[in-house]
């Protein structure tokens, strides 16, 4: 085996074959190359640093533990988004009920329907006017 046959290997190599055991001819050219082995002996550190840093970032406990706390954490944001928020609606809806102003009087009759508006539609331009029955309110709805 060459020595561009071996660096073209080396990344997906077994780690038994880095380091030079078995019966492959890969191992047989690291055992006889240094370059080949040095090239070897640094993928074999980058991968103890990579399984080290791997081995930092694992959570402590078990990843049954973890699985817990996450299923507590649903269940209490799924408590607070279904029962807490309509419960604090309803609250404040039933506040503003009962601290509305006392003067007011509630209507036993419906009130009548207000008239249907009167329409200006322009011809030449993409505009319509609307007149409610209230005159401080006109629509002006450009289009």
């Amino acid at each position: 085996m060459t020595c561009s046959e071996s660096r073209d290997r080396l990344l997906e190599a077994e780690v038994h074959e880095l380091r030079g055991e078995g019966d492959s001819a890969l191992a047989g050219h690291i055992l006889t190359c240094t370059r080949c082995r040095a090239l070897a002996d640094r993928i074999l550190e980058e991968q103890d640093h990579i399984l080290a840093a791997l081995t930092a970032l694992t959570p402590p406990g078990s990843a049954d533990q973890a699985a817990r706390v996450a299923a507590r954490h649903s269940r209490w944001r799924q408590f607070r988004t279904r029962a807490l928020i309509p419960a604090a609606a309803a609250a404040a809806a039933l506040a503003l009920l009962l601290f509305r102003g006392a003067d007011q009087q509630f209507s036993t009759t419906p009130n009548a329907l207000a008239p249907t508006p009167l329409v200006e539609a322009s011809q030449d331009q993409d505009v319509i006017v609307y007149h409610t029955a209230n005159p401080d309110i006109v629509v002006v709805w450009l289009y």
